[in-house]
């Protein structure tokens, strides 16, 4: 039994005295993470990630069959937990680092450092001179919200599509840290026209697309997952290149390396269809190249394959 339209609007609501206590929470946390020493915040946030861990049944039962499928008998049940362990902790490193990054903590704040980053940004530069706009492609991999502040020093203009929260004080808090990089912001409901007119315009755009999304199924760890086809669509519509990019966390703080795939360009001479197909394809290969490389720190307890059978393999 599938749950009424009605239903599930009354679900996604909540009280204003729910996003009142919410909004409170936050604010608490920032301000404990500003009180703090760095070093002591990332303790604290390693912590918080185990606890959840330990108590959030459903997101680490989604997490541990999310990698058993995605890895099989390539790992052990042990090896297994622990990857779905850390990722937790990733995702909560992640959280503690944005509000350092864009909280205003007087004295001693650290600096974003990305690894060869010079050489990053000219790539980015010359793709960007040369198809005059980017659609830019990240998973939940590593601090994806680093990629703001990295475009603004890359001098790349850049409109971000992002999923507004079902708290709207807490949209609204998170919009300003997001905003303080500079870039535009978008919701993704209605962000199609605003997209294509920043492509016009000469403007990249940046959309978080590993997710489970209505749109066709695409290879994804060797079974079809549905994935978004608007950066496919915008590519093909405009001859605009996708570029997946990832920043993922190093052992020092708040020192990322940059990830960065070949331009995938659309060819215009094949039909449209076959090309969004391909080029979703291409985009959900760079991914997953993406998170093997670090799977401990990919959002694993999303349930990335909820559409679609998870007994399938992309081969049936």
């Amino acid at each position: 039994m599938t749950a009424s339209p009605r239903r599930n609007a009354e679900k996604r609501k909540k009280s204003r005295l729910r996003q009142l206590l919410e909004y409170a929470g936050v604010w608490l946390a920032i301000f404990f993470v500003r009180l703090v020493p760095f070093r002591a915040s990332m303790a604290v946030c390693r912590f918080a990630g185990d606890t959840f861990f330990f108590l959030a049944r459903s997101r680490r039962t989604t997490a541990i069959d999310n990698l058993l499928m995605a890895y099989g008998p390539e790992k052990s049940p042990a090896e297994i937990r622990e990857i779905a362990k850390r990722s937790i902790r990733s995702f909560f490193m992640t959280c503690f680092e944005m509000i350092w990054i864009t909280g205003q903590r007087p004295g001693e704040k650290p600096e974003i450092r990305m690894d060869e980053f010079e050489l990053g940004r000219q790539l980015i530069r010359e793709i960007y001179d040369k198809a005059g706009g980017i659609i830019f492609v990240t998973p939940h991999l590593g601090n994806w919200e680093i990629f703001l502040h990295l475009a603004r020093l890359a001098e790349i203009p850049l409109t971000i599509v992002a999923r507004p929260m079902d708290n709207p004080l807490l949209e609204r808090l998170v919009t300003r840290g997001r905003s303080a990089s500079g870039q535009r912001i978008v919701h993704k409901k209605n962000a199609m026209f605003v997209m294509e007119d920043a492509l016009r315009q000469g403007t990249c755009v940046g959309i978080l697309a590993d997710q489970s999304s209505r749109g066709i199924a695409a290879n994804f760890f060797g079974r079809p997952a549905f994935t978004t086809v608007i950066p496919a669509m915008l590519a093909y519509k405009y001859n605009r290149p996708i570029v997946v990019v990832a920043c993922v966390r190093m052992d020092e703080a708040l020192l990322y390396r940059g990830m960065m795939s070949d331009p995938l360009w659309p060819d215009l001479t094949q039909e449209e269809g076959a090309e969004v197909q391909r080029l979703t394809e291409a985009m959900n290969h760079w991914m997953e190249t993406f998170i093997r490389a670090h799977p401990d720190q990919w959002l694993w307890m999303h349930n990335r394959w909820k559409r679609v059978s998870r007994s399938l393999s992309i081969s049936q």
